[in-house]
């Protein structure tokens, strides 16, 4: 759960972390992204520093349209087939769940099935 962090201060962290356990790229079962997966708070360094295949994009995007395209895109083209949950389907969030660009880019998209429902992740 990266709340507001920096991905500068995530990234270091990470290989922290790493070095001490003696993983290179220490593994995430679900990463949470900082600032509702706006795109000066993901880096390419940030996703680099971690093992991890699922994204949580947790807002409404009502007040600054998150999660930016442009950090959603650096996760799906890191590889490794990411899953990406979002806990509200939007109009910022609807294409990332359009079959098409799922099958093009090799991720998988998981939203509420009802509106106002909750998300539920199995870690």
């Amino acid at each position: 759960l990266a709340g507001d962090a920096f991905p500068s201060v995530l990234a270091a962290a990470l290989r922290s972390y790493g070095q001490a356990t003696g993983e290179e790229r220490p593994r995430i079962d679900l990463a949470k992204l900082s600032h509702h997966g706006g795109k000066g708070n993901t880096s390419p360094e940030m996703l680099e520093a971690m093992d991890c295949s699922r994204f949580l994009f947790s807002t409404d995007g009502s007040i600054f349209q998150h999660p930016d395209d442009e950090t959603v895109s650096r996760v799906i083209m890191r590889g490794g087939k990411p899953t990406l949950y979002f806990n509200h389907r939007t109009e910022i969030t609807r294409r990332w769940g359009e079959a098409a660009r799922k099958r093009e880019f090799g991720y998988a998209a998981i939203f509420p099935t009802k509106a106002g429902e909750s998300l539920e992740v199995a870690v």
